[in-house]
C-alpha cells in the first residue's frame, strides 16, 4: 500500500525546504505535474508551494480553512477521504 516513506533522516534540510518531497517524486519516477501533495499543516502547504507542486489542505489537524486559504491550494477538504473523493 506504501510505495515510498521519506523522513527527517533522508533529507538534509526539513519541511518546508521542499527537499524531501523532491526527492519522493524524484523516487518514484514521476512529473511533479502528476501529484497532490495532501497535508493537514501550513509547513506542509509552504512545501509543496516552494516545490511547485500541487496541494490539498486537509482540515484534520490544527490549521483552519481560513489559514489555507492564504496559499495556492487545489482543494480544501474536512477529511482525507473527502480529497480522494475529489481526486476520482
Amino acid at each position: 500500500m506504501v510505495d515510498l516513506i521519506v523522513g527527517a533522516e533522508d533529507v538534509q534540510i526539513e519541511k518546508p525546504n521542499p527537499e524531501g518531497l523532491l526527492l519522493a517524486v524524484e523516487q518514484l519516477g514521476i512529473r511533479k505535474e502528476e501529484v497532490l501533495y495532501v497535508g493537514d499543516s501550513l509547513v506542509d502547504a509552504q512545501t509543496a508551494q516552494n516545490a511547485g507542486i500541487s496541494f490539498a489542505g486537509v482540515l484534520t489537524g490544527t490549521t483552519t480553512r481560513g489559514e489555507f486559504e492564504d496559499y495556492p491550494n487545489l482543494y480544501i477538504g474536512d477529511t482525507v477521504a473527502e480529497i480522494v473523493d475529489y481526486v476520482l
